[in-house]
C-alpha cells in the first residue's frame, strides 16, 4: 500500500536528486569546513588546518545516497514522532534504554552521521529547473505530482463528494507557502484544497495553495475557481452527476450554477451577505426563541433557475444554505438537545439531510439558517439523491436528478410529499435590495465569473 501511493520510481528520483545536490554542495561545504578550522586555529594555534583539496577529496569519498536509505530516514522520522525528545536528535541513538524504543533501535538501521548527511541533502527537485520563478512549491512538486496520480487512481469517488481545505502543520520560516488561519487547530501551515469522498473520507485530490495572486482580477473568486478547477481534474473522463458538498467559504449562487452546467449537483452552507442571497429569507433572531419550534425553515426558489433553492433553517441558531438539483421534500435529521443531552429528530428539507450525511468526513462546523414550517409529523417516503444511476428521473434545469426512496435511512422520517401542500407566489421585488452585496471575508467576487445570479424568488409555504 505504501509503494502504491508513493511508488518506487519516486524514491529512486528523490535519492538521485539528493545525491546530485550533495555533489553540487561539495565546494561550498569544503570552504565552510576550512573557514571553521581557520577560526579554531586563530583561537588555538596548536590546531591544524587541512588544505582545501584534502577536504574536498574526503567529501567526495562519501557513499552516494541510495533509495532504501531515503526510506530508512522516513521510517526513523516517523518513529521519532512516537518517541520525541527535546534534548536533541542524538538522544535517539543513545545506547541505554530510554523511552518507547529499546536501546540501539535507531542504530540498527542507520548510523547517526549517515542520518545527518541524508537529511542535510534531502532534495526532491533539481535547482537547475528554474521553477522558483513561477512555482512556490517547485521544491516538492515531484512528490505532489506523484500523489496526485496515485490518489486519483486508487479510488473512484461515490455519489457524494466533499470539498474543503486542510492544513499541513508547519511553522518553518523557510516555507514560502506557509499561511496563518486563526480558526484552524494548527494555525500555521501549508493550506491545501482537498476533494474527498463524503462517505469514506478518502482524499482523491490535493492541491496546494500557493498564496494570493498579485493580479487583483485573478485574486477574485479564488475559492470558487478552486472548486471548479479541482472537480474538473478529478472527474476528467468520468461520469459526473455527483452531489458536491462544501461550506460557506466556497458557496455562492454563481458557483452552484456553474457546477450545474458541468453536470454536478451542489449543497452547502451560505453567507447571507453574498450576491444573490434573498434578504427576505432570513430569520431576524440570532438564536432560536423559545416560542419557535426547532426545525422551522423557509425556502426560496430562483425564478430563472428553478433548480436553485435557498434555505433558512432554524436549528439552535439560523443556518443558511443553497442547493441546486437537490430535493426539498420534508424529512428530519438527528440533533442533540443541549438541555437534556438526548437525541431528537428535527424536521428539515431533504437537502439539509444530504448535507448532514457528509459531516462524518468533514469538520462539524454547521451554522445553518424561506418558508415557516410547522413541526407536525406526517407520513410519506423520504428521498435522497443518488448520482450516476439510470432510470426515470424528472428533468431539473437540464440535469437528470435520480431520486431513490430510502425508507430504511435512519436520517429520514416520514413526511408529506403531496404537491397540493405547496403554495406558490412570486416575489414583488420589494425585498430584493441588498441582494447584490459582496462578502468581504475572503474577497470572492461571483460577478467576475460572469454567471447569472438569482434576483427574483418563488417561495413555497408548507
Amino acid at each position: 500500500m505504501f509503494f502504491y501511493f508513493l511508488p518506487k520510481a519516486l524514491w529512486v528520483h528523490i535519492a538521485s536528486e539528493s545525491d546530485a545536490y550533495r555533489v553540487e554542495c561539495i565546494p561550498a561545504v569544503a570552504e565552510m569546513i576550512r573557514k571553521k578550522q581557520l577560526d579554531a586555529q586563530a583561537k588555538d594555534p596548536s590546531r591544524t588546518v587541512q588544505p582545501i583539496a584534502d577536504i574536498t577529496s574526503k567529501l567526495e569519498r562519501v557513499k552516494p545516497i541510495k533509495p532504501h536509505e531515503i526510506l530508512h530516514v522516513v521510517g526513523l522520522l516517523a518513529a521519532r514522532t512516537l518517541c520525541s525528545h527535546t534534548d536533541g536528535l542524538e538522544k535517539h541513538w543513545s545506547t541505554r534504554e530510554d523511552g518507547a524504543f529499546s536501546r540501539g533501535t535507531f542504530s540498527r538501521y542507520m548510523k547517526r552521521e549517515r542520518f545527518r548527511i541524508i537529511t542535510r541533502y534531502l532534495h526532491f527537485a533539481s535547482n537547475s529547473t528554474g521553477g522558483a520563478a513561477h512555482d512556490k512549491a517547485w521544491k516538492v512538486r515531484p512528490v505532489l505530482q506523484a500523489v496526485e496520480k496515485t490518489f486519483r487512481r486508487g479510488y473512484r469517488l461515490g455519489a457524494r463528494v466533499s470539498f474543503d481545505e486542510g492544513t499541513i502543520p508547519n511553522r518553518s520560516q523557510f516555507n514560502p507557502i506557509r499561511v496563518y488561519n486563526k480558526d484552524k487547530p494548527h494555525k500555521y501551515g501549508t493550506k491545501c484544497y482537498m476533494t474527498c469522498c463524503a462517505e469514506t473520507g478518502y482524499c482523491s485530490r490535493v492541491e496546494v495553495y500557493l498564496g494570493k495572486a498579485k493580479d487583483k482580477k485573478q485574486a477574485k473568486g479564488v475559492a470558487q475557481k478552486a472548486v471548479i478547477r479541482n472537480l474538473a481534474k478529478s472527474f476528467d473522463g468520468q461520469p459526473r452527476k455527483r452531489l458536491i458538498i462544501a461550506d460557506n467559504f466556497y458557496s455562492s449562487c454563481a458557483l452552484a450554477l456553474e457546477l450545474r452546467d458541468m453536470g454536478f449537483y451542489y449543497v452547502g452552507t451560505h453567507r447571507n451577505d453574498r450576491l444573490g442571497w434573498p434578504k427576505s429569507l432570513e430569520f431576524k433572531q440570532k438564536k432560536r426563541p423559545a416560542y419557535m419550534p426547532r426545525g422551522t425553515y423557509r425556502i426560496a426558489q430562483d425564478v430563472d433557475h428553478p433548480e436553485l433553492v435557498a434555505v433558512a433553517w432554524m436549528d439552535s441558531s439560523p443556518v443558511h444554505m443553497i442547493a441546486i438539483g437537490c430535493s426539498t421534500i420534508p424529512t428530519s435529521v438527528t440533533r442533540r438537545d443541549k438541555a437534556t443531552g438526548g437525541l431528537d429528530r428535527v424536521p428539515c428539507p431533504q437537502l439539509i439531510a444530504d448535507y448532514h450525511a457528509d459531516l462524518p468526513s468533514r469538520r462539524r462546523n454547521l451554522a445553518l439558517q424561506f418558508i415557516d414550517v410547522n413541526n407536525e409529523s406526517s407520513t410519506s417516503d423520504g428521498a435522497s439523491i443518488e448520482s450516476g444511476l439510470e432510470g426515470n428521473a424528472p428533468a431539473v434545469g437540464g440535469l437528470d436528478v435520480t431520486v431513490e426512496a430510502t425508507q430504511d435511512d435512519p436520517n429520514i422520517t416520514p413526511e408529506t410529499d403531496d404537491p397540493s401542500a405547496y403554495t406558490q407566489f412570486e416575489s414583488d421585488g420589494e425585498n430584493d435590495e441588498g441582494d447584490d452585496e459582496m462578502s468581504s471575508v475572503d474577497g470572492d467576487d461571483e460577478a467576475d465569473m460572469q454567471l447569472p445570479v438569482p434576483q427574483k424568488c418563488i417561495s413555497k409555504v408548507v
